[in-house]
């Protein structure tokens, strides 16, 4: 299988808010999407100007997860949207994942070597699949 290793340092995921924040503190190893990437590479990660929206820790997330969020004093005010918070490596692309966040009949985007940034980039807006900043 030939692998795209790297479009440039400026590629970008955009992904909904609480995921980017997990995803770029190193809690989420996984990013769930219907379609498989042949990139490898860093990606910088966007959080979407709009986040999902839940009142709960049990309307968005396994026990199992919210005993990982709560064991990390994650604090989901401290969410910054519309920004480039952080950065990820792509290293794999496949599916049955035994991690934690994995969703059944979705691709795991396998990520490694998770960064937030003190200063994120802010009013950026995104787009759909990986894009260029």
């Amino acid at each position: 299988m030939k692998y795209i290793k790297r479009f440039d340092e400026r590629s970008v995921l955009s992904i909904k808010n609480p995921w980017a924040y997990l995803v770029v503190l190193g809690i989420k190893d996984i990013e769930n999407r219907s379609w498989k990437t042949n990139y490898r590479g860093k990606l910088l990660i966007h959080a979407t100007q709009t986040p999902i929206k839940f009142n709960s820790y049990n309307e968005l997330f396994t026990s199992d997860q919210i005993k990982i969020i709560q064991d990390n004093n994650i604090n989901f005010n401290q969410m910054i949207n519309s920004a480039i918070i952080g950065d990820v490596e792509l290293i794999d692309c496949i599916q049955n994942s035994n991690s934690l966040w994995a969703e059944t009949g979705q691709w795991h985007w396998v990520l490694s070597t998770p960064k937030i940034y003190s200063t994120p980039m802010l009013n950026i807006k995104g787009s759909l699949s990986i894009w260029k900043y």
